[in-house]
């Protein structure tokens, strides 16, 4: 069982940098949620989908919105970056960007089907301690900054 036609796929040997967003949300209708920290009860992930051709114009944003009865998934034109993050914004989300990695092929273990595990698999994240929305959003935060001092010696050009 498993998937390994796909993991092997052309595809995957030139795996090329895929852009997401993060949206956290402090709004829950569920009691529950009310003691995890506000501002970041729930999560969903937007995917860059660029254009087929080398027009800068075309492309899409794909969301994956895991909510408790069932997963939203909606393909929004890119009319303009700062339109979506604006609106986002302006709903009161805290927004990450991150990029999409390829994982290692390998068994995850069993976890509960949360908001955050489904943004994790989605992102290539296989970060096993965590569990919360907030937890996610400091590891996105700390694996950014950690890329960036990574890329210092390409910035200076070595």
């Amino acid at each position: 069982m498993g998937n390994s036609q796909f993991h092997d796929s052309p595809n995957n040997q030139q795996f090329k940098e895929i852009r997401a967003i993060v949206a956290f949300s402090g709004q829950t209708d569920f009691r529950w949620l009310k003691c995890l920290r506000p501002g970041f009860r729930h999560c969903f992930v937007w995917i860059e989908c660029p254009s087929v051709t080398d027009n800068v114009n075309e492309g899409s944003w794909v969301l994956c919105n895991p909510l408790s009865h069932y997963t939203q998934v909606t393909v929004w034109p890119l009319q303009g970056e700062h339109i979506l993050r604006t609106w986002l914004a302006n709903e009161g989300l805290f927004l990450v960007e991150t990029i999409v990695q390829q994982p290692k092929c390998m068994a995850l273990p069993w976890r509960p089907f949360t908001c955050v595990e489904v943004v994790k698999r989605v992102l290539g994240l296989q970060a096993s301690m965590v569990f919360t929305p907030w937890q996610l959003y400091k590891y996105i935060k700390n694996e950014n900054k950690m890329k960036k001092f990574l890329d210092i010696p390409n910035l200076l050009g070595y």
